[in-house]
C-alpha cells in the first residue's frame, strides 16, 4: 500500500516536472481559432485596433505609446502596413482591465491562404516589446534589437511602454 502511494506520488511529480519543462522550453502554442474576420480595422496604436466600438489588444506584446516620441507613431504605422488595408482574423482569448478583448491577430493571405501572425510580426520587425513569458518571444525581440530593426534603429534609448505609462501617471 505504501509502495503504491510512493509510486503514484513520484509519477505525479514526474508529470508535473514534464509539464513545467514543456511550458518553459516547448514550442509556442498559439491558438488559431478565428472568432472574427474583419476588413481594414482602425489601428489606434501599435498594439490596439478597433472594429466599430470594440477595441482589441494584441496579446503578448507591448508597443510604444503614441506619446513616446517617434517610436509610438512608427509602431502604429508599421501595424497599419502589416494589415495593409486587407482582412484580418481575430482570435480572442479574454479581456483586460480596460475591457478590451485580448487577441491574436492574423493577416489573411490571398484567397484565404494562411497569413502572418501579426503579434509576432510586430516583435520580429522591431516595433514592439515581447511580454509573453516564453523564450520564443524574447528571442525574437533580442534578434530585432541586434539587427537594429524598427524602433531599435534609433540611438535614443526607448523606455518600455509600461514604464512610460507609470511615469506619465505619476507626473
Amino acid at each position: 500500500m505504501l509502495g503504491t502511494i510512493v509510486r503514484l506520488t513520484l509519477r505525479g511529480i514526474a508529470l508535473t516536472v514534464r509539464s513545467i519543462w514543456r511550458l518553459i522550453f516547448g514550442p509556442p502554442v498559439i491558438r488559431r481559432r478565428a472568432t472574427a474576420c474583419v476588413r481594414n480595422p482602425y489601428v489606434i496604436d501599435g498594439d490596439t485596433i478597433a472594429v466599430g466600438r470594440q477595441r482589441y489588444r494584441l496579446l503578448g506584446i507591448d508597443a510604444p505609446e503614441m506619446s513616446q516620441g517617434e517610436a509610438g507613431p512608427a509602431a502604429r504605422a508599421h501595424l497599419i502596413k502589416l494589415i495593409g488595408g486587407g482582412e484580418v482574423e481575430i482570435s480572442a482569448s479574454g479581456r483586460d482591465c480596460y475591457d478590451r478583448i485580448l487577441c491574436d491577430l492574423w493577416s489573411r493571405g490571398a484567397n484565404g491562404a494562411e497569413g502572418r501572425h501579426l503579434n509576432l510580426a510586430m516583435v520580429e520587425d522591431g516595433y514592439a516589446f515581447a511580454t509573453r513569458d516564453r523564450d520564443f518571444w524574447k528571442r525574437h525581440e533580442r534578434r530585432a534589437r541586434r539587427r537594429k530593426a524598427g524602433i531599435w534603429a534609433s540611438r535614443r534609448r526607448i523606455a518600455r511602454p509600461d514604464q512610460h505609462r507609470l511615469r506619465a501617471s505619476v507626473a
